[in-house]
């Protein structure tokens, strides 16, 4: 049997998480076997919302993606994809003001990370994008920015970079 690769994507507060454990406890109630990625930025060590955190959230998403193809499970589902790192990067890059010759170093990097991101996303055989939910962006959670113009600015980055993958 074929492993399906599953990836859940979108704005931060749309519900990934709670749709990621949804599917994950449907798949095994039916007799398959998951392995669930969970959320990278979760983990990571760097402050959040700076280029070394973007670039450390790609490498252990990467990681984390290939590490689960290759167990023997019928269904390996993502709470998030490698596209929406790289819109996080990109708020990141727009949000600091760089002298020149660094910003050109910085989104040249983000243009390359954009393009392994585009030959990557062939590895999922479903992309479900979750739409931006004001409502969940308020619960508190420490991780979460709760700034709904960022959310909004975010969102639509989704909507030019990473749309055209969704499956659903």
């Amino acid at each position: 049997m074929k492993q399906t690769k599953m990836g859940i994507c979108g704005v931060h507060g749309a519900g990934k998480t709670t749709k990621v454990h949804e599917l994950r406890d449907q798949y095994i109630d039916a007799g398959s076997t998951v392995y669930v990625v969970e959320e990278i930025a979760r983990s990571c060590p760097i402050r959040l919302g700076t280029i070394e955190a973007q670039e450390w959230i790609w490498e252990h998403q990467m990681a984390a993606e290939k590490y689960a193809m290759s167990l023997d499970v019928d269904m390996v589902i993502c709470d998030r994809t490698v596209m929406d790192n790289l819109m996080y990067y990109l708020n990141v890059i727009e949000q600091h003001v760089f002298m020149h010759e660094e910003y050109a170093k910085v989104i040249r990097r983000w243009w390359g990370l954009y393009d392994e991101a585009v030959r990557w996303m062939p590895t999922y055989d479903r992309v479900i994008r979750m739409p931006l939910n004001l409502e969940w962006l308020q619960v508190d959670d420490p991780v979460r920015p709760k700034d709904v113009d960022c959310a909004r600015w975010i969102d639509l980055l989704f909507d030019i970079y990473v749309q055209r993958y969704v499956t659903e």
